[in-house]
């Protein structure tokens, strides 16, 4: 009995849920397939036929001349308002699908990045009218076809000139006739410089250890001049000591840097200096990057240990020193001063003589100094007789004492001449009158 009962109600739940999907067949349509206008039944007698029909005509009306397009996640998906009736059954759908996506531009639109300066090699090597010209580096260096080989870290890719290798000091001279500049540090280049001759034809010299005056200075050139020394600075700085050469024709300028040239068939052309007399080692102020200064200062180093940066002047032979005269005999009496320290009025025979005369001033102009202070100007005020009579003691005082020191100063003339002071009077000083 229970066995039949449970079968029952599985039976009942079964068909429970049967009728509820039939009856949520027409809820699940999405709104805007749902018709607002009221269904007219159809009649009974007009059958299969008549229903057949009336969804031709009703399809008719809905399919568009061309398909829509409707925008899906990520991708278009094409569909029309005939295929959605189909789908649902339902009347004609009135809603307007968008066929383009509007995005909203960024508040701050990207920097377009900088586009890599075009280029290849050069195959051509035009004629320079500059000529006669020089080889930059002096000695016996050596050097190779080195030009268009690969450099990832050098604009465009390639090599633009050929490696001349030397050791570290080598001089480097100008190949033509005409004026310098652009002289200092580069990332890539280090210490470098630019050589543009008469005619405007440009070379460029990279990988220097230093300076000399004439490079710094950004004025004119003569051929064979020293301007630099072979080093590695630069990217160059893990690499053997070298001088990179470049040379860009003025027909080619018009490329900037990738208008540079084989230089391989003028450096062959051009005739060598074996030696040359190089002036002193200079270089401009360090760059500010660590290790940018850390390879300026080490090639510098280097290079001062071939070419000192001021050469040793030689040490002055000692002079002979010159006997001193001898001391000239005074029979006058010594005169002492009254009014100053008691010193010898000796001859003058060194430097004790000039301090003690020196002294001897100082001390006389101390005690004028002193007398003139002492008669300033004071305000006016009844003066009594004792007051006046002082003060025409003060003045005879300063009377004397100008005479003094004239009798002073021309004995001082005459010892100085090795002569005996004549006719001098010296006075006896004269006693301050006072109450």
């Amino acid at each position: 009995m229970n066995l039949l009962a449970n079968r029952h109600l599985v039976l009942g739940a079964v068909v429970a849920a049967a009728a509820l999907a039939a009856g949520r067949a027409g809820a699940g349509l999405p709104p805007a397939a749902d018709d607002s206008r009221p269904a007219t039944p159809a009649s009974p007698a007009a059958g299969d036929a008549t229903r057949a029909e009336a969804g031709l005509r009703d399809e008719a009306n809905l399919v568009p001349a061309k398909p829509t397009a409707a925008v899906g996640r990520g991708t278009a998906m094409l569909t029309s308002p005939a295929l959605s009736a189909r789908l649902f059954g339902r009347a004609p759908v009135t809603a307007v699908v968008p066929t383009t996506v509007v995005r909203p531009k960024p508040a701050h639109p990207k920097k377009p990045k900088k586009p890599k300066l075009p280029g290849q090699p050069l195959k051509v090597t035009p004629p320079l009218l500059g000529a006669p010209y020089l080889f930059p580096v002096t000695g016996e260096p050596v050097f190779g076809d080195t030009y268009g080989a690969i450099r990832s870290d050098v604009p465009g890719g390639w090599h633009h000139g050929d490696d001349i290798f030397a050791p570290v000091g080598t001089p480097v001279v100008a190949v033509a006739d005409g004026t310098i500049n652009r002289a200092g540090w580069e990332r890539l280049g280090g210490w470098r410089l630019w050589v543009r001759d008469r005619v405007g034809d440009e070379f460029y010299y990279a990988h220097l250890s230093g300076y000399t005056a004439l490079a710094l200075a950004d004025g004119r050139v003569k051929k064979g001049e020293v301007l630099g020394f072979v080093g590695n600075t630069g990217d160059a700085f893990t690499t053997l000591p070298h001088l990179h050469f470049e040379v860009h024709p003025r027909s080619l300028l018009r490329l900037q840097y990738n208008g540079a040239v084989d230089p391989t068939s003028y450096l062959d052309s051009w005739p060598r200096l074996k030696h040359v007399a190089a002036p002193p080692a200079l270089h401009p102020r360090f760059p500010r990057a660590t290790f940018a200064r850390y390879q300026a200062a080490t090639n510098f180093r280097e290079l001062l240990r071939v070419h000192p940066a001021r050469p040793r002047a030689e040490r002055p032979a000692a002079r002979p020193v010159a006997p001193e005269p001898a001391p000239v005999p005074i029979t006058q009496p010594r005169v002492q001063h009254p009014l100053v320290h008691p010193l010898e009025l000796a001859p003058a025979t060194g430097n004790g003589s000039s301090r003690r005369w020196a002294a001897i001033d100082a001390m006389a102009a101390v005690a004028v100094l002193g007398l003139l202070m002492w008669r300033r100007p004071w305000p006016a005020v009844a003066r009594d007789p004792a007051a006046a009579r002082l003060d025409a003691a003060a003045a005879d005082a300063r009377a004397e004492l100008d005479a003094h020191l004239a009798a002073l100063r021309a004995v001082r003339k005459a010892v100085e001449r090795g002569r005996r002071p004549v006719d001098i009077p010296i006075h006896e000083p004269v006693p301050v009158r006072t109450r």
